[in-house]
């Protein structure tokens, strides 16, 4: 027995360090994962600041470029004829033809008066106030010239000018060509980042004056240089760009936030991603986490107190607790956005940081040759002749969109959602091709797994000896186990086509309490009681019954038969009554006593 004793004192022993060590290791594992999902975080500020970045250099090239065109036209060239003003219109509708940003395109003369107007008629309207009309009246150096946002005078909101000078054939100032850029439009093009509930994308100027942000506050609608003096000093001089870590001076929100020049223009991006968005996926591990541990404490416990027969059990059981742990304590991969841009026939020309570091070691080398020839398609043929063909799909004008395996790197396979969409030009033809992936791989493995649940779950109700029911919020049977169809005689196919009140017996004392429960139940989400119910062959059985809300607006409803227990009552009662009653019949004195002598008739 004493030997038995030290055995069971050094099971417990062990098993304690074992539940330490496991909530040791989750601890820690759940810091590093931590650590990596900010980091994550971090990477996809910097992926969509430089898209962004990218986008907007583009952007505001494409029109500066339209601008200086006009600008040169209307310049007179020695020997060359005057340009007629059928051929300055038919310019700048061609160049609004595609509208987007760019709200309209003006052309004024050396006074400030209107002389033409992508959008009105006529243009009785003098800018000689507007700053993008006076920068080139004073200076001939000006250049290209971004003006700060201006409201407009037509009542549609806030833009930015893209403007150039106008010269006569004596390099005198003749005039402004500019482009007002609408504000609104780019605001709408943010707005269809994915950033999370609390995350901002903000484009500013120089001077700390916000040209476009989402999600727009009052205070930039009405004054877009409200924010100026924040972050007019945010990108310091000479960096390129910046990525912190913190909480927001704006409403102390703790946030990774990523800053970026605009290459060649005095504008800055930034993308601020929330701290409660990207680490709500680690919170959900986390409790996760420290359910499955509280359960592998729980079992431990049982298992030991089993002591020495159950000794091979408690092993196998901790090494399936384990496995399963290990599985869910597996936090979701950040679903990062592989992008490129390909030439019609397939050719890469960029691609991001995340689709490089797919290829890991192959980088620049992607550039210039077929996308299907990068070792993630190569590796897998069907998958490289899956894309080659999209590929001429999408040149050929089409939108394609399918799921494909992956070479990862260290050689494993991972599914992806990849997309290509063409980029036409004014004339309609394909003159680019954007590819897009998505990292689907987890949600295969989270169907298997909630697959598994639910057969699990199936068995429990099958195994179950009570009669278990779940209904809709209309009273219609939606499930049922087998102990409730044998409990009824109904078959499940029959029970799934009855509501609660098919069931409740009729003519009986308990009737109308019956019928009244589920609505008991729909109002306060609970109901406890006793239930009469019938049978498939007109029987009547009585019935216990423990009802409450589920999930999915479903009302779950455990039975258990106590119509013999009723009965079994009733009749004991009988028999005390008539005992009573003999003994009130008989002309002697009598009387009844109990086990510890007391008096129960007389």
């Amino acid at each position: 027995m004493a030997a038995f004793g030290r055995f069971r004192l050094a099971l417990l022993a062990a098993a304690t360090v074992a539940v330490a060590g496991l909530g040791i290791q989750t601890t820690l594992e759940a810091v590093q994962s931590r650590a990596q999902v900010e980091a994550d975080a971090a990477r996809q500020t910097q992926n969509l600041a430089r898209t962004l970045e990218m986008q907007t250099r583009g952007g505001f090239r494409e029109i500066e470029l339209a601008v200086t065109t006009i600008a040169e036209a209307l310049t007179p060239r020695p020997g060359a004829p005057a340009i007629g003003g059928e051929a300055v219109r038919a310019m700048i509708a061609a160049r609004l033809s595609d509208a987007g940003v760019l709200r309209n395109i003006v052309v004024t003369d050396a006074h400030g008066d209107v002389r033409y107007d992508g959008i009105r008629e006529t243009a009785p309207v003098n800018i000689a106030d507007r700053e993008h009309f006076t920068i080139h009246r004073d200076r001939a150096d000006a250049g290209t010239v971004i003006s700060q946002p201006v409201l407009g005078r037509v009542g549609r909101g806030w833009y930015v000018a893209l403007s150039r000078r106008i010269a006569d054939e004596r390099g005198n100032f003749a005039g402004v060509v500019f482009a007002a850029l609408d504000l609104s439009h780019l605001d709408r093009s943010f707005a269809s980042l994915d950033v999370g509930p609390h995350g901002i994308v903000t484009l500013w100027n120089r001077d700390g004056v916000v040209l476009a942000r989402q999600p727009r506050e009052e205070a930039v609608a009405a004054d877009p240089a409200h924010f100026a003096a924040r972050i007019r000093n945010t990108l310091p001089d000479g960096q390129r760009e910046i990525t912190r870590h913190g909480a927001s001076p704006m409403d102390g929100t703790t946030r990774v936030v990523t800053v970026r020049a605009v290459e060649g223009l005095p504008l800055v991006v930034s993308v601020l991603l929330a701290e409660a968005d990207y680490l709500a996926p680690w919170w959900a591990a986390v409790r996760r986490d420290a359910v499955t541990l509280g359960l592998v404490v729980a079992v431990v416990a049982v298992l030991t107190a089993l002591l020495l027969r159950y000794l091979r059990r408690l092993e196998d059981m901790t090494r399936a607790l384990q496995a399963s742990e290990r599985r869910a304590r597996a936090t979701f991969d950040s679903t990062y956005q592989y992008m490129g841009i390909l030439a019609p026939d397939g050719t890469v020309l960029a691609l991001n940081r995340a689709a490089m570091d797919v290829t890991d070691g192959e980088r620049e080398g992607d550039i210039g040759r077929p996308a299907w020839e990068r070792r993630t398609w190569a590796a897998i043929p069907e998958s490289a002749e899956r894309l080659r063909a999209a590929v001429r799909e999408a040149a050929a004008g089409g939108s394609v969109r399918f799921e494909a395996e992956v070479q990862a790197i260290g050689g494993g396979r991972r599914t992806v959602d990849f997309s290509i969409k063409p980029v036409h030009d004014e004339r309609g033809r394909v003159v680019l091709l954007v590819p897009e992936a998505h990292d689907i791989t987890e949600r295969y493995r989270m169907e298997i797994s909630l697959r598994e649940s639910e057969a699990r779950l199936r068995s429990y109700l099958d195994a179950a000896m009570e009669g278990i029911f779940v209904a809709d919020a209309e009273g219609r049977y939606v499930d049922a186990n087998p102990a409730a169809c044998r409990m009824l005689g109904y078959t499940r196919d029959e029970l799934l086509a009855m509501r609660v009140a098919d069931l409740v017996a009729a003519d009986h004392p308990l009737t109308e309490a019956s019928l009244a429960s589920f609505a008991t139940l729909l109002r306060a989400g609970v109901f406890r009681g006793e239930v009469v119910m019938r049978q498939k062959d007109g029987g009547i059985r009585l019935a216990e019954l423990n009802a409450v809300k589920i999930d999915g607006g479903r009302y779950l409803g455990v039975t258990r038969d106590v119509t013999e227990r009723r009965r079994a009552e009733e009749a004991l009662r009988s028999s005390r009554a008539r005992l009573a009653a003999l003994l009130q019949a008989l002309p002697d004195l009598a009387f009844l006593l109990d086990g510890q002598g007391r008096y129960q008739e007389v």
